[in-house]
Order: C-alpha cells, then structure tokens, then sequence
C-alpha cells in the first residue's frame, strides 16, 4: 500500500503530495485490520518450513510451480554451475573498487549531470550481487538457470539510467515479436506453399554469450546516429559509453562466502541484458540474411528465439543453419523443424492448414494452471 502510495505521490508537487500522503495515513489508521486468509496452523508450517537448514524451496525456472530439494543438492548443482568453465574465482570482495570506480566516473560530469540524477546514480554502501540457480524441472537432471541479483549492487542505479537511453534502439526491425499476441496477429498475414517448411532457429545461451566489445560498438554508432538522443540525455555519447562499458563488464557475484567473475558476455539478472542482447540480435540477424545466399520468406524473432517459413527444401535449410553459426563462435543456434505439421513458439503452437496458419495455446510441461489472482495488489503490468 505504501508503494502505491509513493508511485503517485511521486508524480504530484511537493505540496499537495504530502497532504495525499497524510489523508491515505489517516484513512489507514481509522480502517479496520483485513481478516487473514490463512489459518492459524497455515503461518506456522510456512514458519517451520523456512527454518529447515536440510531444504532449499524455490520457483521452477519455467512454469508457476514450486520446486523443493534438498539443501546439499541445491548446492551440488550450483557448484557443477561453478566449475562449467564460465567463471572465475577472484581471490577477494570487488566490491569497494568497482563503487569507487563507478564514484569516479560520476563525478567527471558532475557539472553535466543534475545534483539529484547524480546523488541517485552514485553508489553508498553497495552490496555485491549474488547468484541463485533456478531448477529446470522440464530437463533431465534438474540442471540450475544461474541468475545474478544485482539488487543495490554498485552499477543498479546506473544500469537502469542507462536502460532508458537503449530503450529506442531496440524493437525497430521487422521481424520483432512484442509478445505472443503480437506473434499470432503478425501470423494472420503468412500464406503458405506446399514446399514450405516451419522451422524454429534458438540461440544457447544467449547472454552469456553476447560478444561485449562487438555489441558496444554497435550501440556506439546507434549513439552517434541517434538525433533525439538529447531529448533523453544530458550526457554525450562518449560519457554514456564510459558508464555503460563500466556496467556491462562488472559480472562478477557472491556465492556464500566466495567471489566470482563471469569469463564471457552478459549475466542473467542485470537490467542491460534483454535490452543489450535485443539490440545485438537485430544487428546480427541483418548480417546474416543479407549475407545468405537462399533466405527465409519469413523471418520473426522474440529475443533469442526465432519462427522461420523456409520455401528452399531441406538441403538448403542445412546450409543456412550452417551458416547462422558460421558468422560468430558465438552466439550458437539450434534448430526444430516442424513435426506433424505443427511447431510452437512462445506460448502458440503454430499448425499448418494448406495455405494458412492457426493457431493454439501452448503449454509446457511444467504449466501448473496457477494464475495470478487479479484482485492482489500487483502493479497492472504483471497481471
């Protein structure tokens, strides 16, 4: 309720914010206390389960489920993460270094920028990241998705300043996919041939794999070409590249009482990877279909993820998925052609009908049918 309070308040002047702030306190203070809609015994099994030391409780990486394991499994599987040969072990806390760092640059254009943006962006008493894995339930083996939560680390603030000047630059080409309504209005349009093949293109692994100095140059050009840039930042390019080199390569994280570092590309968590990778994708995909000699007659992608109508027949779509994984060692693409006329993306299983698509809903295997209920005090975007 405070939150909520807050976000409009926030939007108010100073004056008549502070008046709503004490007239929804009074209103509160006044107001009967909601009855729990647990029972007495309900609180106590939650208690008793959170101070079990033997258990880690924790959501699937897909799917709105809980996922219980024990704690020396959770850990097995985190250090078989840790020993994959994608990080290193540093030999102390970052932690002081980077937010000086971070302190440093900052104050470089602190005439540029204003007090309060600068008081924001600059990092006190930060915390390091740290890692968690989320089980994959729908893998053999229950492998653990690493993610970094980077949550009052050194670059948070600073990374999600940055977020709002990358944001135009991503979402721009034709074959973006907004979300699976998007996807199934977009399909509307496809007539199909009787050669035509659905084909599903994915990359492994995709942050992690974003190559950081090819993807900063990137969207050093897309700075340099942007003419509304201005409207959105007092910085100039050469400062916003500065912080967002600082941001992109500070990967490292704690894991108990250990430090480690992120080899390659991105980490799953910080606020710069879908928005970083977007724009990265879109650049290599241009690449890649101008430069193939047979190409798609359709072409859409969400993120790492592709649906592909290829017309050329089988041997050539071999050539060309050769090809995608040609141009970069890495990222690195799969492909899924379609069995028994049908193949899904996102959350559409797409169907052959003669010259048409239709469509269905896709659920994994890990779908629960536990939806969010729309009455709980969530911002509207997450229901």
């Amino acid at each position: 309720m405070a939150c909520a309070v807050e976000s409009v308040v926030s939007k108010l002047p100073q004056t008549n914010g502070m008046e709503f702030r004490w007239k929804v306190r009074s209103m509160l203070e006044k107001s009967k206390s909601s009855r729990p809609n647990m029972t007495t015994k309900e609180p106590k099994a939650v208690k008793s389960l959170r101070l079990n030391k033997e258990i880690r409780i924790l959501r699937a990486d897909k799917g709105n489920c809980t996922v219980v394991l024990d704690e020396s499994e959770y850990k097995d599987k985190l250090n078989t993460l840790l020993e994959s040969g994608v990080y290193e072990t540093l030999p102390k806390d970052p932690t002081a270094k980077v937010e000086r760092k971070v302190q440093k640059l900052l104050s470089k254009y602190k005439t540029t920028l204003p007090t309060d943006l600068k008081h924001w962006l600059t990092p006190y008493h930060s915390k390091p990241p740290h890692l968690y894995g989320l089980p994959k339930i729908h893998k053999a083996g229950i492998p653990l998705r690493p993610i970094v939560s980077s949550i009052g680390s050194p670059c948070y603030s600073l990374a999600g300043f940055l977020h709002k000047i990358l944001v135009p630059f991503a979402g721009k080409s034709d074959s973006f996919v907004k979300n699976s309504a998007h996807f199934v209005q977009l399909l509307k349009t496809v007539n199909l041939h009787s050669q035509d093949t659905l084909v599903s293109f994915d990359v492994v692994s995709l942050f992690t794999n974003v190559p950081v100095d090819e993807v900063l140059q990137i969207i050093e050009n897309k700075l340099h070409d942007n003419v509304t840039l201005t409207e959105r930042s007092v910085l100039q390019v050469g400062a916003i590249m500065e912080l967002l080199e600082v941001c992109l390569r500070t990967t490292y994280f704690q894991v108990d009482d250990k430090f480690f570092q992120q080899k390659d590309g991105m980490t799953m968590g910080n606020s710069l990877s879908p928005i970083v990778s977007n724009i990265f994708m879109e650049h290599f995909e241009k690449l890649a279909l101008d430069s193939a000699p047979y190409k798609p007659s359709l072409w859409l992608r969400y993120v790492e993820d592709t649906f592909v109508v290829w017309p050329h027949g089988p041997e050539r779509l071999q050539t060309f998925f050769d090809h995608l994984n040609s141009l970069r060692p890495s990222p690195c693409f799969t492909m899924e052609t379609e069995p028994n006329n049908a193949i899904s993306f996102l959350d559409v299983v797409v169907i052959r009908e003669k010259t048409a698509l239709a469509t269905q809903v896709h659920r994994k295997p890990t779908h629960t049918g536990q939806n969010l209920n729309f009455n709980s005090n969530h911002p509207p975007h997450v229901k």
